[in-house]
C-alpha cells in the first residue's frame, strides 16, 4: 500500500513537472488531455468562459483590459471594498475613478477622480461655426482675441464641462451646435466670460445641446 502510494506521488510529481514545461498542444495531448481542452490550455488567450468565475484570492492583471462590458446588474450582496483604476506609474487614470462599494448603504460611488485637461486652449473666430471646439472637460483658456471664442464638445447628458477665460479679452462661450442654448439664451447663442475677472463657466448638459452654465469670477493669477 506505501508503494503504490509513493508511486502515485512520483507520477504526480512527474506529470506536473511535464505540464509545467509544456508549451505546445501536443505535449499537453501526449499526456492523455483531449485535444480541445489542451488547445485552449496551451493558448490561454483563447480561453472563453462562459460560466461563473469565483475567486477566492486576488486577481491580478499584468496586460491591458480591453473590450470589457457588464452585460447584467451588480450582485447586491457585495461588500465594502474599492477597485481603483491606475496607470502604470500608479496614478489615477484619465477618465476614470477609484470606485467605492459600501454595503451597508447599498451604493456604489467614485472616491476620486481625474479629468482630462487642457491648460492651454486658444479662442478663435467671431461666431459659433469657427469657434475653437473644446476636446477636454477642465479649459484654461490663455489666448484671446477679441470678439473670439471657443464652443463646448458633444458629449452625452449630464456631462459636467469648466472653462475658464485667462485671455486678454472676453470670451464668448457657444453652445456645441446652431440649434444650443446656454442657460434659456437664443439657440447658437453665447454667453461671455470677463477677462478682467478671469471668469469661470461650470456648464452641465441636460440634453439636446440644452446647457445650465454657473459663471463666477476667478482667482487671480
Amino acid at each position: 500500500m506505501k508503494l503504490r502510494n509513493v508511486l502515485l506521488i512520483l507520477l504526480t510529481v512527474l506529470i506536473v513537472v511535464k505540464v509545467a514545461s509544456a508549451d505546445q498542444e501536443s505535449d499537453l495531448m501526449g499526456l492523455g488531455m483531449p485535444g480541445p481542452l489542451a488547445s485552449k490550455v496551451a493558448n490561454p488567450e483563447d480561453l472563453d468562459v462562459t460560466n461563473n468565475v469565483t475567486i477566492g484570492g486576488t486577481l491580478a492583471v499584468t496586460g491591458a483590459v480591453t473590450g470589457a462590458s457588464f452585460a447584467g446588474t451588480l450582485d447586491p450582496s457585495f461588500t465594502d471594498g474599492s477597485v481603483p483604476y491606475i496607470n502604470s506609474s500608479g496614478e489615477l487614470a484619465q477618465d476614470n475613478a477609484g470606485f467605492l462599494f459600501n454595503a451597508s448603504e447599498n451604493n456604489v460611488y467614485s472616491q476620486y477622480s481625474r479629468l482630462s485637461s487642457n491648460a492651454g486652449v486658444t479662442a478663435a473666430g467671431s461666431a459659433i461655426g469657427d469657434a475653437t471646439l473644446l476636446t477636454n472637460a477642465l479649459n484654461r483658456v490663455t489666448t484671446v482675441g477679441s470678439g473670439e471664442g471657443v464652443k463646448l464638445p458633444a458629449v452625452s447628458n449630464g456631462t459636467l464641462i469648466v472653462v475658464q477665460n485667462l485671455g486678454a479679452n472676453d470670451l464668448e462661450l457657444y453652445p456645441n451646435g446652431a440649434s444650443g442654448v446656454l442657460n434659456g439664451a437664443s439657440a447658437g447663442g453665447a454667453i461671455t466670460l470677463a477677462a478682467a475677472t478671469d471668469d469661470i463657466a461650470y456648464c452641465r448638459l441636460h440634453n439636446s445641446d440644452v446647457w445650465s452654465c454657473g459663471v463666477m469670477a476667478g482667482p487671480a493669477t
